[in-house]
């Protein structure tokens, strides 16, 4: 008997639906109680990307082999524009969505 509990067996932990909302919701929380500190400002950048892995995956539960390869060159031009500061040389604000999505530093 499952007692509606979510199991490995379940297709929500199987395409990664269940670990997308944990890890989201504690991004979340990060975001919103935390204001200094090595958490909040690696902390993200850690998280983000299983995060962005199981979002993949619950949108194509099939497998793709480099889909991590492809996360990392992602998250490597990310990482990339924070240096390069492209938000200021294109005069977007870091409280709109672009601004948050790809942040303001580069750790």
């Amino acid at each position: 008997m499952h007692f509606g509990l979510i199991t490995k067996e379940s297709p929500v932990f199987r395409h990664g639906e269940c670990q997308f909302s944990i890890i989201l919701l504690i991004e979340v929380c990060i975001g919103a109680f935390l204001k200094t500190g090595i958490i909040r400002s690696h902390g993200g950048d850690v998280l983000i990307m299983p995060a962005m892995y199981f979002f993949v995956r619950m949108l194509y539960p099939r497998k793709i082999k480099l889909l991590p390869y492809m996360l990392f060159i992602f998250a490597a031009i990310v990482e990339l524009l924070q240096y390069l500061n492209l938000l200021e040389l294109l005069s977007i604000r870091r409280t709109s969505l672009l601004g948050i999505i790809l942040g303001s530093t580069g750790d």
